[in-house]
């Protein structure tokens, strides 16, 4: 049965509304629209104030300058390796989007307990223009530093190399890369603690690798198209390793979808993948094989156009179990319908149109990744966001809504979100005043927001609306 469903993030103070992620967007006059096409589609509805972190730095390609602060937008930096140089531990770093045509060397390091950010808010691209060696290079320095939702484009060499220990590299997409010096595009060089997941790594010449590292963790990462390998882990067959390659997509690669060369049975963890369609899907110590443990070599059923999985995909919570959650994971990047991160959206402060909070809600539900969706047999529901109190110096960030246009549903069917009842045209709504109303409240009026389209009006109290629709058309 058909659900609508797609990911919401709200950014806000968190301190009015902590279970909310609290990461402002683009500025009031910058509307924004990702290119992603095949059916993604970007919806911008809001915008917030955001929370203090040891050190909060802005980047703006557009409007910023090195000479300036970079401690808010209106005085932000230029470039990301001004801000940073600026960084030190604990720091939070926000790139607004736009592209960023410069190589990423060495910046400060973080430390465990409190590493540096560096945050893409909307579609932020560092373009190395086939002529910069890397994207993000650390190597004399960049110890626990985590970069979120960039794309990296473009790079001769390794798009990100890694010879520091405790790098995150979450939600990025990478494409177009490596093929100059036929490099890897993620490359880990005997370098510890290490997260590489939900990346997409498309048309590159290698994808991920893991040279002699400890302790590493490669999960739920897409790798499609490669003119070379998929994943390549290249070890020592020692015991004290402790690697996990777990939940990933390797897909169409012209040569093996994974290597593993001096695996550890004992040690090392590389489960619940999927190779399909490479040459071969599978290298174990310099053999080919079929198969290899509880690992799978099924197609894996994408929405047309789009690398998001199919709702009939078998690689639907095909995954290992998550400790986490105690639910089994989906294997890939990309759930169904939605962008995977790292950080799940809590919808716990939302309702339903009856005034029921939407954890409980009889007409929505709230899966085990975080993504809501219509109950069965529920045809159309609507759902409230908190109303969030801005300072009346705040600057107006964005909301932003990714959702297929086109998933996998039965014929003639087709997934909206719509909020006047008479097209098929997605749209969400928001309502603001200068004085607190409650959440539920009849006016403010609402206005609908459709894709592209600029806030204008907007008061300290802010609230959203968005309407699930499952219409056959």
């Amino acid at each position: 049965e058909a659900s609508p469903f797609f990911c919401f993030k709200l950014h806000c103070n968190s301190m009015l509304h902590n279970s909310i992620p609290n990461y402002p967007h683009s500025k009031n006059e910058k509307d924004y629209r990702s290119k992603s096409g095949g059916g993604l589609n970007d919806y911008i509805v809001a915008v917030l104030t955001h929370t203090s972190y040891a050190a909060d730095y802005y980047v703006d390609a557009a409007e910023g300058d090195d000479n300036f602060t970079g401690t808010s937008w209106s005085e932000a930096f230029k470039t990301i390796g001004k801000a940073g140089t600026s960084s030190a531990a604990g720091d939070h770093i926000r790139v607004n989007h736009g592209i960023y045509r410069e190589q990423l060397t060495n910046p400060p390091s973080g430390t465990q307990v409190n590493p540096i950010t560096y945050e893409a808010i909307g579609d932020v691209v560092i373009d190395g223009e086939n002529i910069r060696t890397y994207g993000i290079y650390l190597a004399s320095s960049g110890h626990w530093v985590t970069f979120k939702n960039f794309k990296i484009v473009n790079s001769r060499r390794d798009a990100v190399y890694i010879s520091r220990d405790g790098v995150r590299i979450i939600n990025c997409e990478i494409s177009d890369s490596g093929h100059t010096d036929s490099a890897n595009v993620i490359y880990i060089a005997d370098r510890s603690d290490c997260v590489i997941s939900y990346n997409r790594l498309i048309n590159n010449y290698h994808g991920i690798r893991v040279y002699r590292g400890a302790r590493n963790l490669i999960n739920r990462n897409t790798v499609i198209n490669s003119t070379n390998r998929g994943i390549y882990y290249d070890q020592d067959n020692s015991t004290t390793r402790n690697n996990k390659i777990t939940n990933n997509l390797a897909i169409n690669c012209q040569a093996e979808g994974i290597a593993l060369h001096g695996y550890n049975l004992t040690s090392d963890i590389v489960s619940k993948n999927n190779a399909y369609n490479n040459n071969p899907n599978w290298i174990l110590n310099g053999g080919q094989s079929t198969d290899f443990n509880d690992n799978l070599n099924i197609a894996p059923e994408f929405v047309p156009d789009t690398l998001f999985l199919a709702s009939n995909s078998p690689l639907v919570e095909a995954g290992l179990v998550d400790e986490a959650t105690g639910q089994l994971s989906t294997i890939g990047a990309f759930g169904i319908g939605e962008v995977s991160s790292d950080q799940l959206t809590a919808w716990a402060d939302w309702v339903d149109q009856n005034g029921a909070a939407v954890t409980s809600s009889n007409l929505v539900q709230i899966d085990s990744e975080g993504k809501i969706r219509l109950k069965s047999g529920i045809n159309e529901a609507t759902i409230l966001s908190p109303v969030v109190a801005t300072p009346s110096t705040s600057v107006l960030r964005s909301v932003r809504i990714k959702a297929t246009q086109a998933p996998f549903l039965p014929t003639n069917e087709k997934q909206v979100i719509d909020s006047d009842n008479a097209t098929v045209t997605p749209e969400v709504r928001y309502r603001s005043s200068s004085t607190s109303f409650a959440q539920t409240a009849v006016s403010p009026s609402w206005i609908a927001v459709n894709p592209g389209a600029r806030l204008s009006g907007v008061g300290n109290y802010f609230q959203t609306e968005i309407v699930l629709r499952d219409d056959g058309i």
